[in-house]
């Protein structure tokens, strides 16, 4: 057998793994049989015991309650009284619960615990009724009511609590039966487990037993065998017992041992002293030879130390006096290099704190830019997917469009500001001069922020004092509108209540314009720095203001670029007033030749315009504008396609071009079309809004320009000017 082959660990390994096994199995037997004895008395706790107990609490509770309702009716006076209604309300409570436990654990018909709950609430209605007649002083009214229809009611709900406690003695029964035979079952198996445990160890003694005795006896009768042959013992001793034999034998190896061992020991002294006498020797010798190499080494030194020396004493003679003279000429040559690192140091300190500074202010700009911008895009984004949503109402409709409109102008006000103030940097303002009726101005300008002001129970208001026939100057209106804006903007902005005013008069040959708040002003620290760009003030306040930073700057680049000068005056936490002025210059331009014509006035229903744009929104945008003035118009989508369609339509009358363009840009496309007609109007239409990019344009050939996003008045104006 294969069995018989294996080693004795081998064997012993196998038949422990046979054992453990056949001992889990059972084991698993046994377990699962403990836990459906364990599941049983479970159920009989977690069920019909739990219900049972609860039902014979309802019990105890209604027979409670019915008693104390005849107290109720028996009752002499209010404290008796208010005593046995607070039983009944107590003991009404407890019952309740009990009917919780009910609910959660009986196994029976849910119908028959509903129907006893609902009867239990039904009850409630009679015994009120009779609390209110005892409490009128109805006594035999009341007590009528308890003896006839409230004894009935109450006999009724005992009789439905009986169904439910029948049904949990009944499981009751069923589980103990259950229980019986599960243990039964458990202890047949726990009988089976032990026999066949005991069984299969004398089984397992049996065979390992064979397995060591067999090749021991095969070792003892070789050993005999040998004994016998050599005759170094007699045929007593060999045939002694297998337990003598192999003391016999032990001792044998003991003695043979200890001969190997004392002659080991020999060895293994000669080997010692050998190694002893060869390591003296090679010591002896390494220490001779590391005396010489160091001798002819110090030798060495003190040659080569000689012949420096004479060499030092040659060169020192020669060079004594060379060197007295340079070293005078080197020391005036450091102190200067020196002074001049002093004012490099100095000068690279300045700068490394100007760039820090720099850096810094960058960085704020940049982190307020991001939170400026998301808020308006967070709007338009947000309220344009509403949009899609179908089954909007007209109200929420137009509501979402405002949102979409408001936070549009709010971003392009932030972008305008960016452009604006890169403008002011590079010395690119442009003024353009016109006539301007200042009290139009305060009016249009204070009007934009009434309704924020309304909201903040701000008074805005504003005065003209220049009399009425010198209100017409000679300004930049746009730019002086902008400054209006931009101070009454911030003025709200910082004022939580109060005033804002707005005041404008002639001081001697200027126009004062003031702008004076309630707010919370301005710290006197800050005061030195309000006009730089890219700062916000930070206050001590746990409201956040929003805002570029930018304002300001853009007030005094704009204001200085009229000729004016900007000021203020502010105390913190009682408000703040600014002040610029303008040169005064009273228009004398004629107004006979100024036509003024509404958005929609003009159609031009024979022009032809060709829309240079590969933005499919965008072109739709400009699409929408010119039906509106049933102008006719063709598109190309690509630099090339928009020289191949001018070439191929001689009627077109004007071009939109956009500026950046796949295959050709708008720039190109435009020198190349002007090769061919030099009379064509071209109107730059793009996103390239930076100082300098209306003049890259002119120098194209383009005859104006229009930065995106297009504001429809503007656009307008153009096609009228050049379609006219």
């Amino acid at each position: 057998m294969a069995f018989n082959k294996l080693r004795f660990r081998s064997k012993l390994l196998f038949s422990y793994i046979i054992l453990i096994v056949f001992s889990v199995t059972l084991s698993v037997i046994f377990l699962i049989q403990i836990n459906k004895l364990e599941k049983n008395v479970e159920d009989i706790y977690d069920h019909p015991l739990a219900v049972s107990n609860a039902v014979r609490d309802i019990n105890t509770c209604i027979n409670g309650m019915h008693r104390s309702m005849k107290d109720v009716v028996l009752a002499q006076n209010s404290q008796e009284l208010d005593s046995a209604v607070h039983i009944v309300n107590t003991l009404n409570s407890k019952a309740l619960n009990s009917f919780q436990v009910v609910f959660k654990r009986f196994l029976g018909d849910m119908k028959d615990a509903k129907n006893a709950h609902k009867a239990f609430v039904d009850w409630e209605e009679i015994r009120n009724e009779v609390i209110a007649l005892k409490k009128d002083g109805k006594d035999y009214e009341a007590a009528e009511i308890t003896k006839g229809k409230g004894a009935k009611h109450v006999q009724s709900l005992l009789d439905k609590t009986k169904v439910m406690i029948d049904f949990a003695q009944s499981k009751a029964d069923e589980f103990k039966l259950n229980t019986e035979n599960a243990y039964n079952r458990t202890f047949a198996a726990f009988l089976l487990l032990i026999i066949l445990i005991i069984a299969f160890s004398i089984v397992m003694v049996i065979i390992i037993s064979d397995s060591l005795l067999k090749p021991l006896q095969q070792f003892i009768d070789k050993m005999r065998a040998i004994y016998l042959k050599e005759g170094s013992v007699s045929d007593n001793q060999a045939y002694v017992t297998e337990v003598e034999l192999l003391e016999i034998t032990v001792n044998e190896l003991e003695n043979a041992y200890k001969k190997i061992e004392e002659r080991n020991q020999e060895l293994k002294g000669l080997n010692e002293d050998l190694d002893e006498k060869v390591r003296l020797r090679t010591i002896e010798l390494e220490t001779k030879q590391l005396q010489l190499k160091d001798k002819n080494e110090e030798y060495a030194v003190i040659n080569e130390e000689l012949r420096q020396t004479n060499e030092e004493l040659i060169n020192a003679k020669d060079h004594a006096e060379k060197n007295e003279s340079i070293a005078k000429e080197k020391t005036e040559e450091y102190e200067a290099i020196n002074e001049e690192l002093r004012q490099t140091n100095e000068e690279l300190m300045e700068a490394k704190q100007r760039a820090e500074e720099s850096d810094q202010l960058k960085s704020a700009f940049l982190a307020n830019m991001s939170h400026e911008i998301r808020t308006p895009m967070n709007g338009i984004v947000g309220f344009a997917k509403m949009l899609q949503k179908e089954g909007l109402s007209e109200d929420k409709l137009k509501h979402y469009t405002n949102i979409i409109v408001e936070s549009s102008k709010q971003l392009l006000s932030i972008v305008n500001d960016i452009l604006d103030i890169s403008k002011i940097e590079t010395g690119q303002i442009e003024i353009f001069k016109e006539k301007t009726n200042i009290e139009n101005i305060l009016d249009e300008t204070t009007q934009l922020f009434q309704l924020k002001a309304q909201e903040k129970q701000l008074l805005l208001d504003w005065t003209c004092l220049v009399p009425d026939k010198q209100k017409e100057v000679l300004t930049d209106r746009a730019k002086l509108k902008q400054v209006l804006y931009n101070l009454i903007s911030n003025a709200v902005k910082y004022t939580e209540s109060g005033f804002v005013k707005v005041n404008c008069k002639i001081q001697n040959k200027d126009l004062l314009f003031t702008v004076s708040d309630s707010g919370i002003g301005i710290p006197k620290n800050e005061h030195h720095k309000i006009f730089d760009r890219f700062i916000k003030i930070e206050y001590s306040t746990t409201k956040l203001y929003g805002g570029t930073g930018l304002g300001l700057s853009i007030c005094k680049g704009y204001v200085e670029s009229l000729g004016g000068r900007i000021w203020f005056e502010s105390e913190e936490n009682k408000g703040t007033t600014f002040f610029f002025t303008l040169p005064y210059e009273i228009a004398t331009i004629s107004t006979d030749n100024v036509v003024v014509h509404s958005q929609n006035e003009k159609e031009f229903a024979n022009s032809n315009v060709m829309i240079v744009e590969d933005e499919d929104f965008n072109f739709n945008y400009l699409e929408e504008l010119l039906q509106r003035k049933k102008i006719n118009y063709i598109r190309a989508k690509t630099g090339r396609e928009a020289l191949s369609l001018f070439k191929n339509n001689p009627n077109i009358d004007l071009i939109l071009m956009d500026i950046r363009l796949p295959e050709m840009d708008g720039f190109t496309v435009t020198q190349e079309i002007r090769k061919v007609n030099s009379k064509i109007p071209i109107i730059a239409q793009t996103a390239y809004a930076l100082p300098g990019d209306k003049q890259k344009a002119i120098d194209a050939g383009c005859n104006d320009y229009i930065p995106k996003p297009i504001i429809e008045e503007r656009f307008n104006s153009l096609i009228d000017k050049y379609l006219n």
